[in-house]
């Protein structure tokens, strides 16, 4: 994670938020740093009383803002941008970082398994 801190983190998450309707809300976040196969590091600020709930990861260098999926059973948040196409999938203490091509036909690959919180 160089040049971001836990507090830096966080606080980027919540200033991408602030551009963002989040309109009444009262938010409770929690941070969560994944450690992924290979070490790799996943933060994710989780901010669940915003409606939709919404995550936001550090994902190659850049922030990236997820909306919650609610027909999925399991925790499931997509990429608000769906050129983009990051998705989480797993439960709070085990997650798998996904993309999703912008093509209709396309199914889900898997950028990072086995993740972990720590």
């Amino acid at each position: 994670m160089t040049g971001f801190g836990r507090h830096s983190i966080l606080a980027a998450g919540l200033a991408l938020l602030g551009s963002q309707a989040v309109a009444g809300a009262t938010v409770l976040n929690r941070e969560i740093v994944y450690t992924c196969e290979r070490g790799v590091s996943l933060p994710v600020v989780f901010v669940n009383r915003a409606d939709p709930a919404i995550a936001v990861a550090l994902i190659e260098g850049q922030l990236v803002m997820m909306r919650r999926v609610e027909i999925a059973p399991d925790l499931f948040y997509a990429d608000t941008d769906e050129q983009r196409g990051y998705r989480l999938r797993g439960s709070v203490n085990e997650i798998q970082l996904r993309w999703l091509a912008p093509d209709h036909t396309a199914e889900e690959q898997v950028l990072l398994a086995d993740c972990s919180a720590g």
